[in-house]
């Protein structure tokens, strides 16, 4: 299963502080094994779906990123 990283959580306590947030909310994914380029991933906050088709690239680096607008 992909792995999801907020990166915006700096010190990782699955809490972004106000110190932490800056902008919008960066997330990685790690793909997982047997993904390939075409394949779709969908990735949500809850309420606005993104849908992310595979590049070769994405697949070499074995994750993708992506951002969400601040909900504050």
């Amino acid at each position: 299963a992909p792995v999801v990283t907020i990166t915006e959580d700096a010190n990782n306590d699955g809490v972004i502080s106000k110190a932490e947030l800056n902008g919008e909310i960066d997330v990685r994914v790690g793909l997982p094994a047997g993904a390939v380029a075409g394949d779709t991933l969908v990735i949500t906050n809850g309420t606005t779906p993104q849908t992310i088709t595979l590049t070769a690239a994405q697949i070499t680096a074995g994750f993708v990123t992506t951002t969400f607008a601040n909900p504050g």
